[in-house]
């Protein structure tokens, strides 16, 4: 259809968005920081743009490209892109800046962001070679084979840098231990989550938070929020999941809280009534008695069984949590699996 599609957690589909295109539809997209700014490639010469919030086109980013392919969002706004013989990155501006080759290569398509904040990895889908480049330098730093055949390789992805719910630039890589779990009704369990920061990230703070939590689950972080150390040092923080429960009360009105205050009289009137020096406490309870008994109907003491506000219970099965360090525009986030028995 070459729209853009947004999905929510569980996988419906939110809404679609018709946006411009070139050469294909909307091929490549990566989100930026603001959580607006969509961009996107299709494949002809430009990087395109549309804002997600206010459902508008606006110009492209960036032209003058041979066959805008796959791109990445770098945490200073700047972008690398695919352009089949070359990688081109631009500033923020849409300023082309380096340009990162690799002889012989006609299919440079793939790209992602390595976690140390300094360097990338391209593949070209022609020769299946997969390469790593300096972001500063333009000096390629590695180069191997995926060994599979050519027109295969059309992505590529670094393990352990977790997932980029909100289009940032990665701050490092995240990890929680154990990685799953199981909850009963009222219980509680805890991860331990470790981080370890690139360049880019080191010093900063992370505030701590859990996406796609289901209904009746609870998180938190101790600490809430983690100042980072230097390259290649780990912090870490504890992440708690709770679940909740639900219970029913009576009202203070219902008509079994009445009915036990009534059954009392009969015994009050045949016990008390029976000793005259009983009689006047007996008639002190007696009207008590009463005089409750209007103050609960007056307060809705028609009703019948109510139960207290409490979040509504997690259904059984598995689910799939989110785990989110978010700094100055840059992200860490890994997963943690639980079971709800």
């Amino acid at each position: 259809s070459h729209n853009l599609l947004k999905f929510d957690p569980s996988g419906k589909l939110v809404t679609t968005f018709t946006v411009a295109t070139e050469e294909q539809g909307s091929d490549d997209i990566d989100l930026s920081a603001d959580n607006c700014t969509l961009l996107y490639t299709s494949e002809g010469p430009s990087i395109l743009r549309y804002d997600v919030c206010r459902n508008q086109q606006l110009p492209p980013f960036a032209t003058g490209l041979k066959k805008a392919l796959m791109l990445r969002i770098l945490p200073d706004g700047g972008v690398v892109v695919g352009d089949l013989t070359d990688i081109i990155r631009f500033n923020a501006s849409g300023q082309q800046v380096m340009t990162y080759t690799a002889a012989g290569e006609q299919c440079l398509f793939s790209i992602t962001l390595d976690q140390d904040g300094t360097s990338f990895w391209a593949g070209d889908y022609c020769s299946s070679n997969i390469y790593r480049f300096d972001l500063a330098s333009g000096k390629q730093l590695a180069k191997f084979n995926s060994g599979t055949p050519s027109g295969t390789v059309f992505g590529v992805a670094i393990s352990g840098s977790g997932l980029n719910v909100a289009g940032l630039g990665n701050a490092g890589n995240i990890t929680a231990s154990p990685q799953s779990a199981s909850l009963a009704a009222g219980q509680s369990t805890t991860f331990t989550v470790s981080f370890t920061p690139n360049a880019a990230a080191a010093g900063h703070t992370l505030a701590l938070s859990c996406a796609n939590l289901p209904p009746g689950l609870s998180c938190s972080f101790n600490p809430p929020s983690i100042t980072l150390g230097a390259v290649g040092t780990t912090t870490t923080a504890t992440l708690t999941i709770t679940r909740t429960t639900t219970a029913s009360l009576l009202r203070p009105g219902s008509p079994w809280m009445l009915a036990t205050w009534m059954g009392m009289v009969p015994a009050i009137v045949l016990v008390g009534f029976r000793s005259p020096r009983r009689r006047g406490s007996s008639m002190l309870w007696l009207g008590m008695i009463v005089a409750c008994t209007g103050i609960w109907s007056s307060c809705g003491g028609g009703g019948g069984m109510s139960s207290s506000t409490t979040p509504a219970p997690t259904p059984q099965g598995s689910y799939t949590i989110i785990v989110v360090g978010n700094a100055s525009g840059m992200q860490a986030s890994t997963t943690v699996n639980l079971t709800v028995q």
